[in-house]
């Protein structure tokens, strides 16, 4: 039950933090979030001592919620839920690491500084290295996130 009040607090923080931006466009070094949306991705597996990549469409989503570049810190929202995330500031990019229960890695960067498209995107790469016992599928995505306040 915790976890479910958990993901709703999160929820209404979000709707409330995606409102909060009426139509402005939040600089990078400021967002308390970003609003991430994919649409390229790379599937690979490894099959006969191979690896086998696949290039193909995607449509997939998250929001990066509740910043804290100073406690290195940050909230991944996806569609089953929230994960705790690490949060390292580069030079020209934040990158999200996130651990899942299973073990599995998967990072996130936001090209901070890289010229913004229109609406403010910045160009993002999602990577995840999901496997389990005798398979290796990872994947990445390519897309863009907007700033949120």
């Amino acid at each position: 039950m915790r976890a479910r009040h958990i993901v709703f607090g999160t929820v209404v923080a979000l709707v409330t933090l995606a409102q909060a931006t009426h139509g402005r466009i939040v600089e990078a070094g400021e967002a308390l979030g970003y609003r991430c949306t994919f649409s390229i991705a790379i599937y690979t597996s490894f099959d006969d001592g191979e690896w086998r990549p696949e290039l193909g469409p995607t449509s997939f989503e998250f929001v990066l919620a509740a910043i804290d570049r100073e406690a290195g810190s940050a909230q991944i929202v996806g569609n089953v839920g929230a994960a705790s995330a690490t949060l390292t500031a580069g030079l020209e990019k934040e990158t999200f690491l996130e651990v899942t229960p299973s073990g599995t890695v998967q990072v996130t960067v936001v090209y901070t500084k890289l010229p913004p498209q229109p609406e403010g995107r910045l160009p993002a790469i999602h990577s995840r290295h999901t496997g389990g016992i005798g398979i290796a599928l990872p994947s990445q995505q390519y897309g863009f996130c907007i700033p949120l306040s």
